[in-house]
């Protein structure tokens, strides 16, 4: 519940800097456990996010993500 409280802070503070073109790194897809357990596909997954977002003023990778 906290990575979702802190997103929609983060998207209410973008909201009110009229931010409004952002890119999101998934959770699911890169997070600790991936980044130990299939680092090529974490690597290939961020290239694919990157790539995806890259004419977003903002791109968003989560934190605190258990």
């Amino acid at each position: 519940h906290t990575l979702i409280v802190l997103c929609r802070m983060k998207i209410r503070e973008c909201r009110k800097g009229q931010i409004y073109d952002l890119g999101f790194v998934d959770p699911y897809t890169v997070n600790g456990y991936t980044v130990d357990n299939s680092p090529k596909d974490t690597e290939n997954n961020l290239v694919h996010v990157l790539r995806k977002n890259s004419y977003k003023r903002e791109i968003l990778f989560p934190y605190n993500f258990a």
